[in-house]
């Protein structure tokens, strides 16, 4: 669909814009030093500015989108995010290249709950009524993921079947051996618990299951459960299961309550752990919880649910566009070469640029860049975010850190007139003004 735009030429010297996906229409050609431009495009289409009429240099590249009506040219070069190597960190890692097994959570999401015991473990009040669990887990969720994608996803949850179905086998042999919860590895306990309601659900219309089981300590903790690889889903009827979550004994904790279901099932959507260590201690006495060690959310603080699930639920910039939230125009790639001055909206908002990324590429030229700065406007609109994203480490290992004006360790926000300087990774962040509509304008030097 032919969508409008403008487009500013902040350079001091011409630009030379050309269609990519159609050489010569109408609009291409040389835009002056200071000059701007109505033009139309198709949506999705790229645009390209070059330095020069010969078309060698890029400083800048926008995607059509109505999302950003507003193409501007900086002098330092600037365009699209680029993916990321995601090097050795193997399946989860930050990378844009997410992997075709996880779900794409760019649509209507179709989600029910389902509600299993054991022969050792039974519900028992006051965790036995469907409706208060439902309401525990889940009640915030559907409103979160229409806010968090700024409408580009929907999650709608039902309760099937009868309240509770009892499980072929004790809880104890679902027990996973190396962590004390039902893992990835423990793709049994879905088959299983999916099987008890094969003649009542159509498994064809759903894209995640969520298995509550009866509290136990046999099942301690609540992972997300993938199906990998995908040409071997849990076959149901009509239907496949590749997506479950699986509520173990940390569910019924009263400080609980939608954070938990969001984190794991941002997990089916390919994004990774943030709080470094996250190490389950292996060995325990039965019926004590599984011991943490090494856990802290230092690094990232509140200001991802990936990290935190204690504060109130927020994704930072770069994962909304790893999950498709963010249009790749929303986020502006500086490559270096001088300073921006861009004007940042905050995420609650559908429209203008949410982010710049500064890529952090390698001295060897031949390799891609591996992490990048992310530069945002803080959740909560009191200030700005500087965040570092490396690809290259797995989950667990810190591949995000939020960074603060004074370059200290833990994580914190850039106030108004402050400066975040890295001279390692030569970049420098100030926070100029507060836009009247929420926001801020903010200069990146690279």
């Amino acid at each position: 669909m032919p969508q409008h735009f403008q487009v500013l030429n902040r350079r001091r010297s011409s630009v030379w814009l050309e269609d990519a996906s159609q050489a010569g229409a109408p609009g291409s050609g040389e835009l002056s030093a200071g000059g701007s431009r109505a033009l139309t495009g198709n949506d999705g289409a790229s645009w390209v500015a070059y330095a020069e009429a010969a078309r060698t240099t890029t400083v800048g590249v926008y995607e059509v989108t109505p999302r950003v009506d507003l193409w501007e040219i900086f002098e330092p070069a600037t365009g699209l995010p680029v993916a990321l190597d995601r090097l050795n960190a193997g399946f989860y890692s930050e990378s844009l290249d997410t992997p075709a097994e996880f779900l794409r959570p760019d649509h209507a999401l179709e989600a029910c709950f389902l509600f299993v015991d054991f022969d050792d473990a039974t519900a028992s009040p006051p965790w036995d009524d469907p409706d208060r669990i439902v309401d525990h887990l889940a009640a915030g969720a559907p409103a979160w993921v229409q806010r968090a994608s700024l409408g580009r996803a929907d999650l709608k949850i039902t309760s099937m079947g009868s309240p509770w179905r009892r499980m072929p086998k004790k809880a104890a042999a679902y027990a996973d051996p190396l962590c004390h919860c039902v893992s990835g590895a423990s793709r049994e306990y879905v088959d299983d618990a999916t099987a008890l309601f094969d003649q009542d659900v159509d498994f064809s219309a759903i894209d995640i299951v969520f298995v509550v089981a009866a509290k136990t300590p046999a099942l301690a903790l609540s992972p997300g459960w993938i199906a990998l690889p995908p040409e071997r889903p849990i076959s149901r009827g009509a239907g496949t299961v590749r997506y479950a979550v699986c509520f173990g004994e940390d569910s019924y904790d009263p400080s609980v309550d939608e954070r938990l279901l969001l984190h794991e099932m941002c997990h089916l959507f390919g994004l990774p752990d943030l709080y470094d260590g996250g190490a389950v201690e292996n060995r325990r006495a039965p019926g004590n919880p599984p011991i943490q060690r090494n856990f802290s959310t230092s690094a990232v603080g509140p200001f991802d649910l990936m990290a935190d699930q204690t504060n109130p639920a927020h994704l930072l910039a770069w994962h909304r566009l790893k999950l498709g939230w963010l249009h790749p125009s929303q986020v502006v790639c500086h490559y270096g070469g001088g300073a921006l001055e861009i004007d940042l909206t905050g995420l609650g908002s559908p429209d203008g640029v949410k982010a710049v990324m500064v890529p952090v590429f390698p001295s060897d030229a031949n390799k891609r860049a591996s992490s990048t700065y992310v530069v945002e406007v803080e959740p909560g609109d009191t200030g700005v975010l500087v965040s570092t994203v490396d690809a290259g480490r797995e989950t667990w290992n810190v591949p995000v850190r939020v960074r603060c004006g004074s370059d200290a360790l833990q994580p914190g926000i850039l106030d108004l007139g402050q400066i975040y300087g890295h001279l390692v990774g030569g970049i420098e962040v100030e926070v100029l003004s507060k836009l009247p509509g929420g926001g801020f304008q903010i200069r990146v030097a690279a």
